[in-house]
């Protein structure tokens, strides 16, 4: 590659990556700007930076919702080019959040209002059963007539 080149490309690249940057950091917490004040809300992540490796510790993404109304929740998780990758398991909180995640949720956003029915979206950090790379990955949550996105990363 000649010096000019590299020159070049450094010019594009760089502008390209702090565009990224600025599109990834606006994602962060969307979903609470979308769904206030309706039936579906979402409350934030529990889990947001996983390190899928089986030793019991991050292995699994894992976001909080209150759902009132149980209302239909499709959780779908998107890598950096768009495409789809993975979904999330939607967990409703049958036994009024008294164990693991759900009541981690309730811990961490504690209810502000009633009716308040936590529930729990997750991903396992896993692409068609196999280990997903390391890297950003984006999620869609969608419930009611709200459109909600967030970044979630895996570590390796």
């Amino acid at each position: 590659m000649t010096k000019s080149n590299s020159g070049l490309l450094r010019r594009l690249f760089i502008p390209a990556g702090a565009a990224l940057a600025a599109v990834l950091a606006g994602t962060l917490e969307t979903g609470r700007v979308h769904a206030q004040a309706r039936g579906f809300q979402f409350l934030g992540a529990l889990v947001r930076v996983i390190t899928p490796n089986g030793d019991g510790k991050n292995d699994v993404a894992i976001l909080c919702a209150n759902n009132p109304k149980d209302s239909g929740v499709s959780a779908t998780i998107y890598d950096l080019r768009g495409r789809r990758a993975a979904g999330m398991a939607h967990i409703r909180d049958a036994g009024g959040g008294v164990a693991g995640a759900h009541k981690a949720c309730r811990d961490k956003y504690p209810p502000s209002s009633s009716p308040i029915q936590i529930d729990v979206l997750q991903w396992d950090g896993t692409i068609n059963g196999r280990a997903a790379a390391g890297g950003v990955y984006l999620y869609r949550i969608q419930a009611e007539d709200s459109t909600l996105t967030g970044t979630v990363a895996v570590a390796r």
